[in-house]
Parts: structure tokens; sequence; C-alpha cells
């Protein structure tokens, strides 16, 4: 076997399965983000749906904590994160905080489903801001434990953004993913 084959072995098996989590993952989660191709960004946010699936591989019940939109993570060029940020899903993460209420707490039975829809992209209060126009790795990602935001619920975009606050998430394979149009 050459240098050559070798390599190509190497790559083939550092790739991931399109959409999914790595199969040599040994989270007790297994993370799905499937859907459109592209997200359209005009003067009213982004139109488009992707469809996060979750699925408990252990044999014990399994909590996670998610965000719905704001854990939906696109890398750019130079590895740079940008996340498609709800202020009301960081203002209920920092009440949660103080209530101690569980609104993105999630337990799934072993074997069990859950199914996130990313569909909506603004709600009353405005459009949500997210990543301009290009092509980005898009990711879904989840904690085990619960992430709260150290700052204000007004710098919970900016935390999202920062590759720091990622360490320890349950992270889906990667999609390819372009954000086309202007605001």
């Amino acid at each position: 076997m050459n240098a050559r084959t070798v390599g190509l072995c190497l790559l083939a098996l550092a790739l991931p399965l399109a959409g999914s989590a790595r199969a040599e993952d040994a989270s007790p989660l297994e993370l799905t983000l499937a859907g459109a191709k592209r997200l359209r960004l005009g003067k009213r946010g982004y139109a488009g749906k992707l469809l996060v699936q979750i699925r408990n591989r252990s044999d014990k019940p399994v909590t996670f904590h998610h965000e719905e939109n704001n854990y939906l993570v696109f890398e750019g060029e130079g590895g740079k994160l940008d996340v498609i940020c709800h202020s009301c899903a960081c203002m209920l993460n920092h009440v949660e905080n103080k209530e101690g209420a569980r609104q993105f707490s999630v337990t799934l039975a072993p074997g069990g489903k859950k199914e996130i829809p990313l569909v909506e992209w603004g709600c009353s209060g405005s459009y949500w801001r997210g990543p301009a126009a290009g092509t980005y790795r898009v990711t879904y990602r989840v904690f085990l434990e619960r992430r709260p935001h150290k700052g204000r619920p007004n710098t919970c975009c900016d935390e999202l953004r920062a590759a720091e606050f990622w360490k320890g998430a349950i992270v889906s394979a990667p999609l390819k993913l372009a954000v086309v149009g202007k605001r």
C-alpha cells in the first residue's frame, strides 16, 4: 500500500456520516441534523426548514438540555462561529437559573427519540439575528448538564458565538448549508 492509499483510507475513516453524530462517539445521544441545504435571508429574517432528531442510544433514561434555534451553530471560514440567536430563549434560560424551571430540558427513555423542528426564525419580539450570506458547516449541539449563560440575557448571543461555551457539548455531524440573500 502506498502513502496516497494510506492517506485516503485515513481520510475516509475521519469523515463523519453526513448529518449524524459519528458512530464511535461515546455519547448516550445520537444527533442528526437534516433539511434544507440553504436558508434564505431577507428583510424579515430567515426562511427554511431544518430538523434535529435526537435518539437515546443507551439503556438508561437520559436528560439533555437545548435552546431550540440557539443551539444551531454555524462555522464559517477560519472556524469563526455564529448562531441565529433567539433572545427570548436567552431570557428563559436566565429566568430558569433564578427560578429552577426547566423549559429546555428533555428526558428520553432508552431508545427514545425527540424531534426539534427549526422552522421559526423570529417571534413577536423581532426577527432573530444570525450569520450573513455565505456557506457554513452547521451543527446542532446539546448538553447533558445545564449550561446557564454567565452574563445577562442581552450578552447571551455573544456567549453562544464563543467556542469556549460549547466545550462538553454533544454535536451532530456537520451539514453543509448556504445562507443566501440580503438583509
